[in-house]
């Protein structure tokens, strides 16, 4: 990818923080431009992977900071979302589709990370995790 724009945020794991993430993303150029609807699935994506470091990674520990970098070019955007948790492995993650896990309370955040985004990745660092989620632009 050759990026045209490069933005960062670093917050607190903290649920009010939440707030901050439609405006960041609102201030990239590259974001600011798509179609409702892909810049919905975006904002719902991203808020998904910080819902999910605030709650399943830092417990809501707000001592602990979750990073969110953007890279840009004309052509896709790639959000990375880290966290500063044990990690966990996506393929342990039940399919909130099946009978069983409908009523659930939790649980859809890797789901709707997956379906909205063009390509995703759930990867364990020796930092935390990072969620790499990746968007075509046209």
């Amino acid at each position: 990818m050759n990026v045209a724009e490069s933005n960062t945020l670093v917050m607190q794991s903290n649920p009010e923080g939440i707030t901050m993430v439609d405006p960041f993303l609102r201030s990239i150029s590259t974001i600011a431009h798509l179609s409702f609807d892909k810049y919905h699935n975006l904002l719902v994506a991203v808020t998904e992977a910080v819902n999910n470091a605030i709650i399943h990674a830092h417990h809501f520990d707000s001592e602990k900071l979750i990073s969110i970098e953007v890279l840009s070019s004309e052509n896709q955007i790639s959000i990375c979302v880290s966290d500063c948790g044990a990690g966990f492995n996506v393929n342990d993650v039940p399919d909130p589709r099946l009978p069983e896990n409908v009523l659930r309370e939790g649980g859809r955040g890797v789901f709707l990370i997956r379906s909205l985004s063009d390509v995703s990745d759930f990867k364990r660092t020796a930092d935390g995790m990072v969620v790499t989620m990746n968007f075509l632009v046209n």
